[in-house]
C-alpha cells in the first residue's frame, strides 16, 4: 500500500451460502449469493467518500469487511491505521449503564485509556446534545439520542479511518449540520479518512467527495455526489424539443428559449416556451422544477384556464438571480375542473451557472435557490433598543 493510500481494495468478492436458491440474478450457483463481485478501488488519506446503492447492493457488506467484522470470500481489503465504525446503533453500549458510563465503556472497547477519554468527555456530551439525559440509563434513550451519543464518542476520539453505515438519518437537521462541519474539520486539519453509507447522502454532499455506486455487487465510481445523481436521473440526456404524449393533449413540448451550450447565467431570466397540440378539455397549466436529487424547487399553476384548442403556446418567465448553480428538470402539470391532475415528467432540463467570488462561502451552499437579497441599514434612534 502506497504511503498516501488509506484503503486499498483489490478484486474483493463476498459470497454468502444460502439454504436454498431463491429467485436472484446475483446467485452464481444453486446455494450462493454474491454480495460483492471483484470490487477494486483505492481511497487516499483525508478523503471522504460516499457509498450509495439500493438495499441489498452490498454497501453494508463492504463496510463490515473494512471494519474487520466480516472476511471476504476472495480478494483483499487493506486499511492503514486505526479504524472506527458505527455499523449498528448501540453496538458496544450497555443498556443498563448511563450515557456517561457508556462513554467510558465504549471508548475503552475502542482501545482508548480512561485518561484519554476523560480529556474528551465534556466535548462528547456537549456535541451529542443529550444534556442531563447523559446520567440516565441508555435503555431509555430514543434511537436519535442513542445515535448522537455513539457518534459523538467515535468522532471525538483519534482514529485514522471512520466508517458510518446508515445511521445518520436518525439525527435531526441541526445535528446533521454539526456532523458535516465536524467531518470537514477532520479532513482539513487532521487528514482523516471517512466513508459514509446513507440513503440521505444528498444531505451530506458538502462533507464527501467521490461517490461509489454499488449495484448487484459491482462498483462504479463517480467524481462527486452530484455527478452520481446527474447520471442516474438522466440529466443532460433529455432531447431538445421532444414531443411528449399526454392524457390532456395530443402532444406537449417545452424548450428554454435562451439556453446556450454553457447554460443560463444566474443573472439572466429563464424563458420557457410550452407548446400544446390538441388540448382535449379545459384545464389549468402549471410547471414543477426539481433539482438533481429529485427534490422540488418550486411548483406553480397559472391562473388562466386553457380552453380546448388545436394549438396553444405560452411563455413562462422565471426571474433572474433565483437558482443556485446546478442542473434542474422541468415537469409540465395539467389540472382540470374535476381535480384530475397529470404530471408530464422530465420534459426538459437546463443548468444554471454562477461564478462565485473569493469572499463568498456560498460554494458550500446546500440549497436550490439563491435570491439576490438586499440589506437595508437604518440608524437606530437614541433610546431605541
Amino acid at each position: 500500500m502506497m504511503n498516501n493510500v488509506a484503503i486499498s481494495i483489490t478484486n474483493l468478492s463476498k459470497r454468502y451460502n444460502l439454504r436454498k436458491s431463491e429467485h436472484s440474478d446475483r446467485s452464481t450457483g444453486e446455494n450462493g449469493f454474491d454480495a460483492l463481485k471483484e470490487v477494486s478501488i483505492e481511497i487516499e488519506e483525508g478523503e471522504s467518500v460516499a457509498i450509495v446503492g439500493s438495499n441489498g447492493s452490498g454497501k453494508s457488506t463492504l463496510l463490515r469487511i473494512l471494519a474487520g467484522v466480516t472476511k471476504p470470500s476472495s480478494g483483499s481489503a487493506k486499511v492503514k491505521g486505526k479504524v472506527a465504525g458505527i455499523l449498528d446503533i448501540g453496538a458496544g453500549f450497555h443498556p443498563e449503564l448511563s450515557g456517561h458510563e457508556n462513554i467510558f465503556l465504549n471508548g475503552q472497547l475502542l482501545g482508548f485509556s480512561k485518561k484519554e477519554i476523560d480529556s474528551k468527555v465534556e466535548e462528547i456530551i456537549d456535541f451529542s446534545g443529550i444534556g442531563s439525559f447523559v446520567r440516565e440509563p441508555v435503555k431509555n434513550y430514543s434511537n436519535g439520542m442513542f445515535l448522537r451519543l455513539a457518534f459523538s464518542v467515535v468522532i471525538h476520539l483519534d482514529f485514522d479511518v471512520y466508517l458510518f453505515d446508515e445511521v445518520l438519518g436518525a439525527g435531526d437537521f441541526e445535528f446533521q449540520q454539526k456532523f458535516q462541519q465536524k467531518l470537514l474539520n477532520l479532513q482539513k486539519s487532521k487528514g482523516k479518512t471517512v466513508i459514509i453509507v446513507s440513503h440521505q447522502i444528498r444531505d451530506f454532499k458538502r462533507a464527501v467527495g467521490r461517490c461509489l455506486y454499488l449495484q448487484n455487487g459491482r462498483l462504479t465510481t463517480f467524481k462527486s455526489v452530484e455527478s452520481y445523481f446527474i447520471n442516474v436521473n438522466k440529466f443532460g440526456k433529455l432531447a431538445a424539443n421532444t414531443k411528449l404524449k399526454s392524457e390532456f393533449a395530443e402532444e406537449v413540448m417545452a424548450t428554454v428559449l435562451n439556453l446556450t451550450a454553457n447554460g443560463i447565467k444566474w443573472e439572466e431570466e429563464i424563458l420557457v416556451q410550452i407548446s400544446i397540440e390538441g388540448l382535449k378539455r379545459q384545464a389549468k397549466l402549471g410547471i414543477s422544477i426539481k433539482d438533481i436529487y429529485k427534490q422540488t424547487v418550486f411548483e406553480s399553476y397559472f391562473d388562466k384556464s386553457l380552453q380546448p384548442s388545436i394549438n396553444l403556446m405560452c411563455k413562462v418567465v422565471i426571474p433572474p438571480k433565483f437558482f443556485n448553480s446546478g442542473q434542474y428538470q422541468l415537469d409540465v402539470l395539467f389540472s382540470d375542473m374535476d381535480d384530475q391532475v397529470e404530471i408530464i415528467r422530465e420534459v426538459l432540463d437546463f443548468n444554471v451557472t454562477y461564478t462565485y467570488q473569493e469572499w463568498e462561502i456560498a460554494k458550500q451552499s446546500w440549497g436550490n435557490t439563491k435570491p439576490d437579497l438586499k440589506l437595508v441599514w437604518e440608524n437606530l434612534k437614541q433610546g431605541n433598543v
